[in-house]
């Protein structure tokens, strides 16, 4: 993170209404690890409807994913700290970019020639970006009693950017009454809902 305290510098010493101006930026990563257990192994399992002359038969009970890892979030964030007026207007305004890397995703289909039909891997990215402000106003101030008003405005936008050709995610039936498609796809935003253009009423 890095932060310049620009109501500190030497040029800023005549101008009496700023109290304090910041201008904020960061950049960090974290991840979330995958769910489940035992992924990295290659397990078998035994049961007696495998069973062959009185012999138990063994099985691969899941694939070895040697290639599983975190999925990686990076974030960066601009922000600008305002007080003005002898602390009577605080203003606070972020922008954000976070970034899901290598997505964890679970069931995705393969050929089932493998011996199994789905499995868990790490492939696609999705964005979060948006902006948020807060202005604090104090309108009143005395030695017993003070007023104050607070504006809080936030815009977040999300897009799913890349998906694996063979993976998809589409819940729902239009056609139900109450129901509604959902799809996860590149270029939309994650869990958007899907329908028909209805053009009126037929009366």
């Amino acid at each position: 993170s890095l932060a310049w305290r620009i109501s500190g510098e030497s040029f800023m010493e005549n101008v009496n209404f700023i109290n304090d101006f910041k201008l904020r930026s960061s950049w960090g990563q974290s991840g979330n690890q995958p769910d489940g257990k035992y992924l990295y192994f290659n397990r078998y399992e035994s049961k007696s409807d495998m069973s062959y002359m009185d012999m138990m038969g063994v099985r691969p009970a899941g694939l070895e994913l040697t290639s599983l890892r975190w999925e990686p979030i990076e974030q960066t964030n601009l922000g600008l700290d305002l007080m003005v007026y002898n602390g009577r207007i605080n203003l606070i305004f972020d922008y954000y970019v976070k970034k899901t890397l290598d997505l964890y995703l679970q069931d995705t289909e393969i050929p089932t020639t493998s011996g199994f039909s789905k499995l868990n891997i790490n492939d696609g990215e999705m964005q979060n970006r948006g902006v948020e402000l807060s202005i604090d106003y104090a309108i009143v101030r005395v030695t017993d009693f003070q007023f104050d008003i607070n504006f809080n405005a936030a815009k977040n936008e999300n897009v799913v950017v890349r998906l694996p050709e063979n993976y998809s995610i589409e819940t729902g039936n239009v056609l139900n009454n109450g129901e509604y498609l959902m799809k996860v796809q590149p270029g939309d935003p994650l869990g958007g809902f899907y329908g028909y253009n209805y053009l009126g009423v037929y009366s």
